[in-house]
């Protein structure tokens, strides 16, 4: 075992540890969710919420985007059901019909899904 210290911590290595020069790509996971494949998931539940969205007289699109993006991101961190659902009450409370919690989530999962799956093929490809 090879020990590396530090004034707050002390990693150990096992003595067998040597460099992999067949690894090409490393992904860090810090919070649980695969961060660079899922990357640009909100632009994405914007982009989804902005077709339903019922503009009223007065407001730009730049302020509706603001608008949005500030309402799905209050609900990071719990599951998305929780964001279609704000979603949809909100384009019902403004008098306007979207698609059901369920279906918007569908479709945003299958939105996200293709990314992923572009992401994934770059980088099993390079």
């Amino acid at each position: 075992m090879i020990s590396a210290k530090s004034d707050s911590a002390t990693l150990d290595f096992p003595t067998a540890l040597r460099g992999r020069p067949d690894i090409s790509h490393v992904i860090f996971d810090f919070d649980g969710t695969l961060s660079w494949l899922r990357h640009g998931w909100p632009t994405t539940m914007q982009e989804l919420f902005r077709e339903y969205y019922p503009a009223q007289a007065g407001e730009d699109e730049n302020g509706i985007r603001e608008f949005l993006l500030s309402g799905l991101l209050a609900l990071n961190g719990r599951q998305s059901i929780y964001q279609m659902e704000w979603f949809a009450g909100l384009v019902q409370a403004r008098g306007g019909q979207s698609p059901t919690p369920a279906e918007l989530l569908d479709e945003y999962q299958r939105r996200l899904d293709g990314a992923i799956r572009e992401r994934t093929e770059l980088i099993l490809t390079k």
